[in-house]
């Protein structure tokens, strides 16, 4: 029976707008954060009215995403899952992505050896499989039904990889704006929906980063 996911991320915060890396790091959204997560809520009320539940990530930008969007479909439980938290930079948290990337040399390293991890951060390996446990026990609560689950870029990113491709080191391949999401069909084979939507954004407009622009 094919489950459906709708996996949003977070509306921008202070970090995303400078184009820095806040990891596990807690932080609220922006005015304008505020205002994407109001339109996503809207859109996704329209759209996903027989969505089942809300799970989100603890840290504060995404959890007030989610009671966004939760005041949207006031008839949904709304759950948060520690499994859904952003990666955990340790000490290079706050870092720029080229910097993380020229000077830190992250993802050299982390190609060369998925148990690196960054001083008191965490490894690509151990990011990825808590993030296949967290979605598996989801799932495994939700079979056959659609639910949204409001979270960060590197975990939605590494999520679809990971179940696309069963490759979480294609993280790259998913850039994802700031209140925008993606639908993952959660069959025998999952398949990609649609991604990156921003339609619901166009008067408010948005960040993103993507690897090609930091290298």
């Amino acid at each position: 029976m094919e489950s459906k996911w709708v996996l949003a991320r977070h509306g921008e915060t202070a970090a995303n707008a400078a184009g820095l890396w806040q990891g596990a790091e807690d932080e609220g959204l922006t005015a304008r954060g505020i205002r994407q997560a109001q339109a996503l809520a809207r859109r996704l009320a329209s759209e996903y009215p027989t969505a089942t539940a809300i799970y989100s990530s603890p840290l504060y930008r995404a959890r007030q995403t989610a009671e966004i969007i939760q005041a949207a479909l006031p008839y949904l439980s709304l759950h948060l899952h520690p499994g859904l938290v952003e990666y955990n930079l340790g000490d290079w948290v706050g870092l720029s992505p080229a910097v993380l990337r020229n000077e830190y040399h992250l993802w050299e390293k982390m190609a060369a050896d998925p148990d690196f991890a960054p001083p008191g951060g965490e490894s690509p390996r151990h990011f990825a499989q808590r993030i296949l446990v967290a979605l598996q026990e989801i799932d495994r609560a939700h079979i056959g039904s659609t639910i949204i689950i409001v979270s960060h870029s590197g975990v939605i990113a590494t999520a679809l990889a990971l179940f696309l491709h069963g490759d979480g080191s294609r993280w790259t391949d998913y850039d994802l704006a700031n209140g925008a999401f993606s639908v993952l069909a959660m069959g025998e084979q999952p398949r990609l929906l649609c991604h990156n939507e921003t339609g619901h954004l166009v008067h408010i407009g948005s960040t993103m980063w993507t690897m090609q622009d930091n290298k």
